[in-house]
């Protein structure tokens, strides 16, 4: 009975010392006037480069998101596409947090954060309405989404969590 009360302990000590990602922020509309939108700092306005997702790694172990990929999911249709996959190497602390540009040069710290540019040619092509913002883990499985048509009567705008990550 002992050993069975300690493996059940140790299970969910273990489970609940996880990694949790949280979506923190979306800024799926950077502001167009002047430099306004630049968000990433490299000095000019881009909408597809400026855009940007801030992750929260909630958790007491690091989290490696090698393999996990941000999708777009046309609300319409239903198909999602995939714009972003994080290479074998990208990883959260624990307690830390990633800022993932659509492209661009960021220049500055980002509070800390883990900072990764998408290197493809569209960004993370996120639209101001008619889309969900997926994200799967590394074994296809979607764990994350993001509404942006229930705020898209709200252009040249962030979205964040308030308070922050909870």
């Amino acid at each position: 009975m002992k050993f069975v009360f300690t493996l059940l302990l140790a299970i969910f000590i273990s489970f609940t010392a996880s990694a949790q990602l949280v979506i923190n922020e979306v800024c799926y509309d950077p502001s167009n006037t002047a430099l306004e939108g630049d968000a990433n700092g490299d000095g000019t306005y881009v909408q597809e480069q400026d855009e940007f997702i801030e992750f929260v790694n909630t958790g007491a172990t690091p989290l490696n998101l090698g393999g996990y990929q941000i999708l777009d999911s046309v609300i319409a249709t239903g198909v999602a596409t995939v714009r972003h996959t994080f290479a074998s190497n990208v990883v959260i602390p624990a307690g830390g947090s990633l800022v993932i540009f659509g492209g661009g040069t960021p220049v500055g710290s980002f509070g800390g954060a883990v900072v990764v540019v998408d290197t493809g040619s569209a960004g993370l092509s996120m639209q101001t309405s008619g889309e969900i913002i997926l994200v799967a883990n590394a074994s296809g499985s979607r764990i994350l989404s993001f509404n942006t048509d229930e705020l898209s009567n709200n252009p040249n705008e962030s979205y964040t969590r308030s308070p922050d990550i909870t």
